[in-house]
């Protein structure tokens, strides 16, 4: 079945002139590539604080605004409707304290274990309450990552790498058994609970040196983290655990499939652990999911390099093991370019939303990411790198780090603000559901990806039981788009959905066959099967 769109598009925005032309997107719902899987967000670090200080009303609007799947009285959704939820494991930083040579100490992480063997189920806290909410809300998926391995196991005693070993795991080699068993006693924990994790990322950006002393981390190896990998394997399967492992989440999308950096020893990981002819091949272990995960990191602009890399994700697990899926696992923004302005400092306005809108309508219809993650769901910093931003008031623009004083009040309380980021995610995480198929929409002109990615770009997924359509509309541009709706009797309920400079991914009536798309925004158009032609009623 193909649908056609007219859409009424200024050439002049398209780089060829001021005439009027439409331009026709076709949709062929027969055409499928990924299974949708999730939309989620980290706790990492802020949650720690916020879950446990803040005051409850604060507590539950973040909750709200996070996992929310609800409308409000005038239909606008109350939330972004989060499909995954990312849980950091601590590993003893905040026992450290100062000794950890972390300063940015909302950085250092509790831990459920201490370094004599004894367990406290009451440790962090704050993230365990956002983690119980999530589950409230009905969030589908949970993911636990670990950045480093406790401090009393590692080759230094620290939690970040020493400057001298800044190509190897940061653990002693003969821990390695009790550091899996470390992981899986707490995935364990929570499984008898009754609240088990889906999925555990047994390390983070191992090809970086970590240590600087801004977090928590450590460098790895391929061929460490296949040791790694094959203990945890064993233990889950001894334990009959129901997580299964997340490999990948490489710090730059480059390093899945070449030598970046001219690294061999961390490059090329889709051939590494999942190319059936490797010696390190994982796709075969019980415990291991069939997905490989990078951060969108380093790899957005110029949007050549946007396009390109992720081009060639698709073509490197085409060509090497189709039977595994990408997932993008973090963003946010770390590079300063003229496309949003005012660098890292905080933005809650549409430019940098449609900046990030941007890359996630990328990594799912170039990449065919079946998961879109951003970094932190919640932030004091005055930095883009949160959906929700806490602050000391009107004015105020949160914390810029260990020196201000608002670097310690904020832990306890604060204004919380949401962003244009948490709603253009919102546009598609409240809508794109897991198990949705994405399909198959293009512009019939066929003008150019790069023409695409500086004016108006579309992606489209169906439900494969109720057979309703998502459209996810991004206007870069700053012209209003008019797009005329199909004569097509199957769909006949639409709904649209905006989030620009004053709109909140809010409801607007959409009627007859004119659909406006506002200049500088992410819409949502929500289509409806129209179950009166199967003789039933709504």
């Amino acid at each position: 079945m193909r649908i056609i769109f007219l859409i009424s598009l200024s050439l002049l925005s398209l780089h060829r002139s001021s005439a009027q032309a439409e331009l026709e997107l076709i949709l062929d719902p027969d055409i499928n590539y990924q299974t949708m899987h999730s939309f989620g967000a980290s706790d990492s670090w802020a949650a720690q604080f916020f879950g446990k200080n803040y005051p409850l009303e604060k507590r539950e609007k973040m909750a709200e605004w996070l996992f929310s799947k609800e409308f409000d009285e005038n239909g606008n959704p109350s939330g972004i409707g989060l499909s995954l939820w990312r849980f950091n494991i601590g590993t003893g930083g905040a026992q450290l304290g100062d000794s950890s040579r972390m300063h940015w100490n909302w950085r250092r992480t509790d831990c459920f274990r201490d370094a004599d063997g004894n367990w406290d189920w009451s440790k962090q806290e704050g993230q365990q309450w956002f983690l119980n909410k999530a589950r409230e809300y009905g969030v589908e998926y949970y993911k636990a990552i670990v950045y480093s391995p406790p401090y009393w196991w590692t080759r230094n005693g620290l939690n970040i790498s020493a400057p001298e070993e800044t190509l190897h795991m940061n653990i002693q080699p003969e821990k390695i058994s009790e550091y899996a068993s470390f992981l899986a006693d707490i995935l364990q924990h929570f499984q008898d609970e009754g609240t088990p994790f889906d999925y555990l990322s047994p390390f983070n950006e191992p090809e970086w040196d970590w240590s600087g002393g801004l977090a928590e981390g450590s460098p790895a190896s391929n061929d460490e983290l296949y040791t790694l990998i094959k203990e945890l394997d064993r233990e889950f399967s001894k334990r009959k655990l129901s997580t299964k492992m997340l490999i990948g989440d490489a710090g730059d999308h480059r390093y899945l499939f070449s030598d970046f950096n001219n690294d061999k020893a961390r490059g090329n990981k889709i051939n590494y652990f999942y190319s059936p002819s490797s010696p390190s091949y994982l796709g075969n272990l019980p415990n291991v999911e069939k997905a490989i995960s990078s951060h969108s990191y380093h790899s957005v602009w110029p949007v050549d390099t946007l396009i390109l890399t992720r081009k060639r994700i698709t073509e490197k697990i085409s060509n090497t093991n189709a039977d595994i899926s990408f997932w993008q696992t973090e963003y946010c923004i770390l590079q300063q370019n003229d496309d949003i302005g005012n660098g890292w400092r905080r933005d809650l306005g549409i430019n940098t939303a449609l900046y990030v809108a941007r890359i996630i309508h990328h990594d799912l219809s170039l990449a065919n990411a079946s998961s879109w993650q951003f970094w932190t769901a919640m932030t004091h910093m005055n930095f883009k790198g949160g959906l929700i931003y806490v602050d000391a008031g009107e004015g105020n623009q949160g914390s810029t780090g260990p020196r201000d004083k608002l670097y310690e009040s904020l832990k306890y309380d604060g204004e919380i603000r949401d962003s244009k980021i948490l709603w253009a995610l919102g546009n598609y995480s409240h809508f794109i559901r897991p198990g949705m198929h994405r399909i198959n929409a293009e512009f019939a002109n066929r003008f150019s990806l790069t023409e695409q990615a500086t004016d108006l770009m579309v992606s489209a997924f169906r439900d494969p039981v109720k057979k309703d359509i998502v459209i996810v509309f991004v206007n870069y541009s700053g012209e209003e788009k008019s797009v005329h709706l199909p004569d097509n009797e199957k769909y006949f309920s639409l709904h649209s959905y905006i989030t620009s400079e004053d709109k909140n991914l809010e409801y607007v009536e959409t009627r007859g066959k004119l659909l406006n798309i506002p200049a500088r925004s992410v819409l949502t158009l929500l289509m409806e099967e129209n179950i009166l032609s199967h003789g039933t009623t709504k």
